[in-house]
This record gives structure tokens, sequence and C-alpha cells, in this order.
């Protein structure tokens, strides 16, 4: 399910523009009606134009296409070589220019070429070579900078998706040491107090971490997962009776479908953190679903003592989706209720 595996650019490069259906056709398409526009543009009020018959254009027209795609596949190939032998190590400054460099090296000597053959071939015609000249130029530059801006925004999306990443991973520490530093303490307390209740809390606080170390590397996680997950979270927080009540929604463990790993866990902890909760005024957090979004709900209990947030939590979780699926969070705070709705991620919404 990771979007930022061992491949590299070339070999996204290579599947986009080798394998995604109807981008040669479109390419051949789009270059051969360049050609045929620049050679009527050129030849339309000559001697040879109008004295040619419909056979001789019909050639001069199929001359032309298979010019095209001749060009087509030798830019796409050329492309493909540049961009693996200059970029493999990254973008920089002299990268960029030794590509510039071979880029017009190869389209003059490939048009070139072709001028040539076609002088050779119309010995008699004195335009024919700057005319050829001049179109597989345009044509050669084009599909060469197309293809290099689409590899660079490939890479660039690469590299915001693991910088995303790293930022996940970063807050993920952050959190980690506090919440274990609490869990021990709890449980020297009930060694003491009760060790049958020691043991049980071990086992559940073992299983927690056994959950998040088999998926530290898996960013997705099944719905089901996630759910037990969380549950084992709460009963670790131990919250005194009759403070804090977690409903889990009918149906939701049966749903078939994947959410970030450890993101039900962050929102139920960020609903504890800046919410007073008491017997008093007990705080209530659901987990539901509607099959499309995993929502999940408390009422509002202002703190004495607010804790300040910038939402960071929030704001990369909004960002991973973006990067995974193109999807965003929706979060509500509305009636005395907070509410964060979080798509559910099925294998076809993976870009």
């Amino acid at each position: 399910m990771n979007k930022t595996g061992k491949n590299t650019i070339l070999d996204r490069y290579g599947f986009i523009f080798t394998k995604k259906k109807g981008f040669h056709t479109v390419m051949i398409l789009t270059t051969t009606s360049v050609n045929i526009l620049i050679w009527l543009s050129l030849n339309f009020r000559s001697d040879f134009f109008m004295e040619a018959t419909f056979t001789d254009h019909l050639m001069n027209l199929l001359q032309i296409f298979l010019e095209t795609v001749f060009l087509t596949e030798a830019t796409i190939l050329y492309c493909h070589w540049a961009i693996w032998h200059f970029f493999r190590k990254g973008y920089s400054q002299s990268s960029m220019v030794k590509y510039i460099v071979t880029l017009v090296l190869f389209v003059l000597a490939v048009s070139c070429l072709m001028a040539t053959f076609y002088r050779l071939l119309y010995p008699d015609s004195d335009t024919v070579f700057l005319e050829t000249l001049f179109s597989d130029v345009l044509s050669t530059t084009v599909i060469a900078s197309l293809l290099f801006s689409n590899a660079l925004i490939i890479n660039l999306r690469e590299v915001e998706g693991k910088m995303r990443k790293a930022e996940l991973d970063r807050l993920a520490l952050q959190t980690d040491p506090h919440f274990i530093f609490n869990r021990f303490s709890t449980l020297s307390e009930l060694i003491y107090i009760d060790p049958t209740e020691a043991e049980r809390y071990m086992n559940r606080l073992t299983g927690l971490y056994r959950y998040m170390l088999r998926n530290r590397n898996r960013h997705l996680a099944h719905i089901s997962d996630e759910v037990r997950s969380v549950e084992m979270f709460m009963d670790l927080l131990r919250p005194e009776p009759g403070e804090v009540s977690l409903v889990i929604g009918d149906g939701i463990r049966r749903l078939d479908g994947h959410i970030p790993t450890m993101s039900l866990q962050t929102l139920v902890e960020n609903a504890m953190k800046h919410n007073a909760h008491s017997s008093a005024r007990p705080l209530s957090i659901t987990i539901g679903s509607d099959g499309e979004y995993v929502t999940v709900r408390n009422n509002i209990i202002p703190l004495l003592d607010p804790v300040p947030s910038e939402k960071i939590g929030l704001k990369n979780l909004d960002a991973f989706y973006d990067f995974y699926c193109n999807k965003h969070i929706e979060v509500e705070s509305a009636q005395g209720t907070f509410s964060v709705r979080i798509p559910i991620i099925y294998e076809e919404d993976i870009q």
C-alpha cells in the first residue's frame, strides 16, 4: 500500500510514458498535426503544391506521419536515458545544464539527419532542408520539454510525499516517550496494588506496542485493526469510571477499508487532551462510519487552562490523505460537539 517504495524516478517515469494507454498515440497525432500545419503554411502557394496530384499529397502526408513516429519514439527513448543518467542522484544545476546541452545536440543531430534525408529525397527542392529542419527542431523540443516537465512533477510529488511521511513519523516519535512513561508509571502502581490487574495491563500494553511496531512501516491499516488498537489505548489510559466513554458504532468493524495507522488513537487522544472530563461532566467519544468516512465525535468541555494547539496533527493527517488519494479530512465544531471525518481508503482510491 506504500506509495513511496523502492521505485526510482526512471521506473515511475518509464511506467507513465511507456505503459500509460494512449500517450504515444496522443504525442504522435499532436506532432503530426503540427508538422502538417507547418508543411501547409510553407507550401500552400508553391507550384509543387498546386500541381501535385491527390496521390502525391497522400504520399507527403504518409511521409510526415512516418517521420513523426520516428521522431517521437527516438525522443522518448532519449529522454528516458537522459533523465536516468543525469538525474538518478537528484536534481542539481550541473545535471540540468548537462541535460539541456545534450538535448540541444540531440535535437540538432536528429533534425539535421532527417533534413539531409529529405534533401537527398527531393534534390530539386531548395527549401526542403530548412522546412524539415524547422519542423523537426520544433517537434523534438516540444516532446522533450513535455516529458521532462512531467518527470519533474513526478519527482517533486515523491519528494513532497517523503517530507510529509517524515513529518508524520517525527510527530509520532514525539508522542511515544510521553505515552510510554505514563503507562509504565501506571503499571508500577498496579504491581503493588493488584498484581492480577497489573498482568492484564501489561498484556494490553505489549499488545498495543506490538501493533505499533508491526505497522510502523505501513502507513495504512485495516479499520478493524485500528478499532481494536484504540480500544486497547483507551483501556491503558484508565480514566476514572464515569469520566470518559468510548462508543464504537455498529458495523464499523466489518468495513473492508483502510485508514492511516494510529489515526484513531491520535484523534481520541486529542479529544481527551483538549477537553475536561469528570464524573459530573463526562466526555463522550463516539466512532462511527457511513461507509465513506470514519467519524470521531466528542462533546466539547472547555478546560479551565486550555492547552495551546496549532492543530499540527490534523494538518499532517490532511496532508497524508492529499498525498495518498487526493482526499481531505473534514473538521467541524458546532453545537457543543467537535467532529473529525477521515475518508476510508479503498484499493481503487490509491493514486
